[in-house]
This record gives structure tokens, C-alpha cells and sequence, in this order.
């Protein structure tokens, strides 16, 4: 802290005297030339008073002016010298008084800042982050003479904290290879636990710099790549992770992130396997080493992962399964028939007559496809044909390439004609996918 206090007031006493001293030169320098230009004028008037005065002297000997003239240029003459002598320099006392002023000023911008340094608890903040600085060096000597992990007195320094030191120390040293590596890989983590992703792409890759080939690394960074990504697959982060798994099929956090971006993406069978390739490889591990306790913990949540991505595997197979019948469906004829009964005709409808609409292939068996009977008709009538309205599954529209579409108005209820029926025909149908509108007007009366 002293040294602290003292580096601040040698850098305020350096400011005072690059202020103060051009300043004070420029005061001086000024004073002085008023002063000396001063006494040069006013001997310079002088000198012009004696010499006039003598030319009137000469010109009164030689009876050039009279006594009288002479007297009144000669009071001419003292009164423009009294007009032009400078008056009494009173600057010197003002001189001081500015002086003075001005080495007030100057001490007083050194107190008040301090003062505010001090009152505005700043300087507790400096002696913190000194006292937090010194004892983190210590802390982290044991990491970079060769640990693993950091030194128990690190416990209580806050998660901003020791990213600020982390890297001021990365910074301001000089680490070894291994430091330096192990060092930007822990901020690179560190800034992953923050979720500030740019910061730990740019330490990790600070590390691999150092160090290349590191695994923990190279893991880092495809986390920091695919959380920026919100949770989905880069280019580089899925070459990251194939190679990881190419060369540790058995690694434990690839698989898990590999299954995450898999889910993430919609791949719901993708995340299911390497979900539980990653649970294969747990329980290789517990046969190995035999410590299941360290192991189950978080399994519950994989195991509730598999559960939710088979799930959503069912859910989005069974939309598949609807869109594909949905678009069979859309692949197949689809007939909209608008049926209309010329005027001349309409009045001639008998009470109780039945309206029939039927389709029949152009070319084919005399069965009709599809029929529709309605008694309480009201034109306009719209009809719909598709598969679904075949009389027998064997005998469907999508079955045939043309059409005719007939519209009977009957008053026995029959199919058959009969003398005192209506009807309509459209002409030949070429069926193709999807909807398709037909007109069919009845227009003749069956005598």
C-alpha cells in the first residue's frame, strides 16, 4: 500500500512541476521585457525633448520666433512629452499576487484528488486487488511447479476474480511451456463456466498454441464452439468430435456432447446412440475399477435423456408417418364437382325426386367408381370424389387414367333411367394428382 501511495505522489508531484514550471518562465519572461521596453521608451523620449528644445532655442537666437513663441512650443512641447512617457509599471505586485495564485492552485489539485482517493474508498479497492494479486501468485505455485489442481486458499476468491487474475498473471509473466498451457487452459475453462464463450475459444486456443494436441484442450474448444452455437454442431466442432471419438471411442465427454447436439438438431436416433454407448462406457469402467458410486451420479439424468429422445423419435415418426400419407394423399385425383340444372329445366323438378352423382371410368367396367345420392338437394350442389369415396376397394379413381362424371335427377329413386329423369354429363376426364374442379350442367329431360 505504501508503495502504492507513494508511486501516486511522485506521479502528482512530476504533473505539478510540468505545469508550474513553463508557467512560471512564461510570467517571468513577460514581466521582464514590459519592463525594458519601458525604460527605452522613456528615454527615447527624452532624448527628443532635448533635441527640439534645443532646435526652438536656435530659432529664438536667430530672431526666427519671438519670447512669447518660444514660451508656448515650448509648453506644447512638455505637454506631448507627458502624454507619451509611460505611466508608473504597478505589474510587479500583480506579478507576485499571480505567483502566488498560481503555487496555491498547484498544491491544492494534488490535495483534493488525494482526498477523494481516500474518502471515495478508492484506495480500499487498490489494496484489495494488491492483496487478492499476491496472495493468488502464491496460491497458483503449486500449479505451475507441476499440480493439478489449485491450492485450497483459492477457495474463497469469487469466479470473476480469478479470471481477472488469471489472466493478468498469464499476462504479465513469464511462464513456462507448461504453465503457460496449463494456465490459458484453466481461463479458457473458467470463461466456459461463465458462459463467456469468445473469451474461452480465444484462451484455449492460446493453449493449443502453447501446447498442441492437448485432448482436454481440444474438448474445451469444441464446447466453447457448439455452446456459442447454441447447442448445435459447427463445422470444426463436428470434426473436432469425430476425430476425438476416431482416436477414444470410449470418450466420455465427446459421446455426451455428441448425443446434446444430436438431440439439439432433431437427430433423435443419433442422440440415443451415443447416449448409450456413453452408459456401455461407464459400465465398462465400473467393471474395471469397480467404484460405481462416483459413476451413478448423473446417470439418472442420461438414462431420463434416452427416455425423453426415444420419445421424441415416436412423436416425430409418427408426424413423419401422417406427413407421408398426407402427401400420398395429396399425390392422388381429387374431384370437385360443381352440379348446376338449367332454368328451363328446374321448374319441371317433381316432389320427391333424388339427386344422383356419379363417376364412371371412361373405359373400363360399367360400375360407377363413386356415387352420391342426395334427396334434399338445392343448386348449386357441390360433390367431392376421391378414394376414399370408392364403392369397393378395388375400384378406386387413382385405379384409372379417365373419367365421366353424370349427374341424374330421378323421381322413382332409381339409377336407371326412366321417362320424366334429368340429366347431366361432363365430358372425358383426364385424372392427375391432387384437386381437380368439374361443371356438369343437367340440361336434358329423358322423354
Amino acid at each position: 500500500m505504501i508503495e502504492l501511495i507513494t508511486l501516486f505522489s511522485l506521479i502528482a508531484l512530476l504533473a505539478v512541476m510540468l505545469v508550474f514550471v513553463p508557467v512560471k518562465n512564461i510570467n517571468s519572461v513577460g514581466f521582464e521585457g514590459a519592463d525594458s521596453a519601458q525604460v527605452n521608451k522613456k528615454n527615447q523620449n527624452t532624448d527628443l525633448f532635448r533635441d527640439k528644445k534645443r532646435e526652438l532655442e536656435i530659432d529664438k537666437e536667430a530672431g526666427l520666433i519671438s519670447e512669447s513663441e518660444y514660451a508656448e512650443c515650448l509648453k506644447d512641447l512638455e505637454r506631448s512629452l507627458l502624454a507619451d512617457i509611460p505611466e508608473q509599471n504597478d505589474e510587479l505586485p500583480r506579478k507576485n499576487l499571480k505567483n502566488y495564485q498560481l503555487l496555491l492552485i498547484l498544491l491544492l489539485i494534488p490535495i483534493i484528488s488525494f482526498s477523494y482517493y481516500f474518502f471515495a474508498n478508492a484506495y480500499q479497492s487498490a489494496f484489495s486487488w494488491i492483496v487478492l494479486k499476491n496472495s493468488f501468485s502464491e496460491s497458483i505455485k503449486g500449479m505451475n511447479s507441476g499440480g493439478n489442481t489449485l491450492q485450497s486458499e483459492l477457495n474463497d476468491i469469487s469466479m470473476a476474480d480469478f479470471i481477472r487474475l488469471m489472466q493478468a498473471d498469464l499476462q504479465q509473466k513469464n511462464p513456462t511451456v507448461e504453465q503457460a498451457a496449463k494456465g490459458w487452459y484453466l481461463l479458457g475453462a473458467s470463461y466456459l463456466k461463465v458462459k463467456n464463450f469468445d473469451s474461452a475459444l480465444y484462451a484455449l486456443k492460446r493453449a493449443d498454441e502453447v501446447e498442441p494436441g492437448r485432448e482436454d484442450v481440444i474438448y474445451g474448444y469444441a464446447q466453447a464452439l457448439i455452446f456459442r452455437n447454441n447447442g448445435r454442431h459447427t463445422q470444426e466442432s463436428a470434426s473436432i468430435l469425430t476425430q476425438l471419438l476416431k482416436n477414444n471411442p470410449d470418450h466420455q465427454g465427446a459421446l455426451m456432447l455428441s448425443g446434446v447436439t444430436s438431440y439439439n438438431g432433431n437427430d433423435y436416433a443419433g442422440a440415443i446412440s451415443s447416449w448409450q454407448r456413453l452408459l456401455d462406457s461407464r459400465e465398462k469402467q465400473w467393471m474395471k475399477t469397480g467404484n460405481v458410486s462416483d459413476e451413478l451420479k448423473g446417470q439418472d439424468v442420461l438414462l431420463a435423456s434416452i427416455a425423453t429422445a426415444k420419445k421424441k423419435l415416436i412423436e416425430s415418426t409418427e408426424i413423419k408417418t401422417s406427413d407421408d400419407k398426407s402427401k400420398e394423399k395429396n399425390n392422388k385425383p381429387v374431384l370437385k364437382i360443381n352440379v348446376q340444372i338449367d332454368k328451363n329445366l328446374q321448374k319441371k323438378i317433381r316432389a320427391g325426386s333424388s339427386l344422383f352423382v356419379f363417376a364412371k371410368a371412361f373405359e373400363g367396367p360399367g360400375m360407377p367408381l363413386a356415387v352420391v345420392r342426395n334427396a334434399a338437394f338445392k343448386f348449386p350442389v357441390s360433390i367431392q370424389f376421391d378414394d376414399s369415396s370408392a364403392m369397393t376397394p378395388k375400384l378406386k379413381l387413382s385405379d384409372f387414367n379417365k373419367v365421366v362424371v353424370t349427374a341424374r335427377i330421378t323421381h322413382q329413386g332409381k339409377t336407371q333411367l326412366s321417362s320424366g329423369d334429368m340429366e347431366g354429363v361432363s365430358g372425358v376426364i383426364e385424372l392427375e394428382p391432387g384437386v381437380m374442379n368439374v361443371n356438369v350442367t343437367i340440361n336434358r329431360l329423358i322423354e
